[in-house]
């Protein structure tokens, strides 16, 4: 609410109500990142300060004088209180995004360190949430029946322990379904596959680009605990407990957060 009262009369005949414009503003520009619980905040916030706006006095309430203009100044003053609080929030949010980015991005640059690769070819650091370097899915839009049932018949030697198995048919997968909204999915099995094998580089290095690419996909949060357990097979430990606290804070109540701090127990993380 930005209305200031020009004195007690004025005010007391003619009620000014709130303009939210300022409150809805700062929360569009947070909930475009998506990455945190904090942006619940910020609706609630927002909520509150429509709520107050609508608590504001009627004509006849106005008539009260200096009552009615004392509750209109203190709901001008709650209100700014609630766009500062909304301002906070938006600025924890994009820190939390540039901070992960980069941290995946540091991520990149050890793992192509790692594999003797030119570290000049990481790209720069983009904040969470952004496009990735392929199409992002989530895992969404139609999926076609051929595709489903190749996903599933490598999922199914994934269940009996034909770890072999599983990574040929979800290598064939990828080759013929790059960028489908079951490619997430697809790529996080190959790099259990790939881990269960032995082959810690190779499946650090598929999570980390689906981590990457698909930040919001729904195997997302389960792919950066594993990165974390292939990391620390690596012996890069304080890599791998970094990424693996980063679970919960990315990732807050995804089943995988468990996963993740029974590993950090395992490597002694602080």
């Amino acid at each position: 609410m930005t209305g200031r009262l020009r004195d007690g009369a004025r005010g007391a005949r003619r009620p000014r109500r709130a303009d939210p414009g300022q409150a809805e503003r700062g929360l569009a520009a947070a909930a475009r990142l998506d990455l945190s619980p904090l942006k619940g905040l910020t609706l609630g916030g927002l909520m509150l300060a429509g709520a107050l706006c609508a608590l504001a006095p009627s004509p006849a309430l106005a008539q009260s004088g200096g009552a009615a203009a004392a509750q209109i100044q203190s709901l001008e003053e709650e209100v700014r209180r609630l766009n500062g609080r909304i301002q906070q929030l938006e600025h924890k949010i994009e820190q939390i995004a540039r901070d992960g980015g980069q941290r995946i991005n540091d991520l990149d640059w050890r793992m192509t360190t790692l594999e003797d690769g030119d570290p000049s070819l990481v790209g720069d650091p983009q904040p969470l949430g952004q496009a990735g370097p392929r199409p992002s899915s989530s895992g969404g839009g139609a999926v076609a029946v051929s595709e489903q049932v190749a996903l599933d018949e490598a999922k199914q030697a994934i269940a009996t322990g034909d770890w072999q198995g599983a990574r040929a048919r979800l290598l064939q997968f990828l080759s013929q379904y790059p960028d489908g909204p079951l490619t997430p999915e697809a790529e996080h099995h190959l790099g259990r596959a790939q881990l269960e094998m032995g082959q810690s580089r190779e499946a650090a290095q598929t999570f980390l680009t689906n981590i990457t690419a698909y930040p919001s996909a729904r195997s997302a949060p389960d792919s950066l605990a594993y990165l974390g357990v292939a990391l620390g097979r690596l012996n890069q430990v304080n890599e791998a407990c970094l990424t693996l606290a980063e679970v919960g804070t990315r990732y807050p109540g995804a089943p995988a957060v468990a996963m993740a701090e029974a590993e950090r127990g395992r490597l002694g993380c602080q």
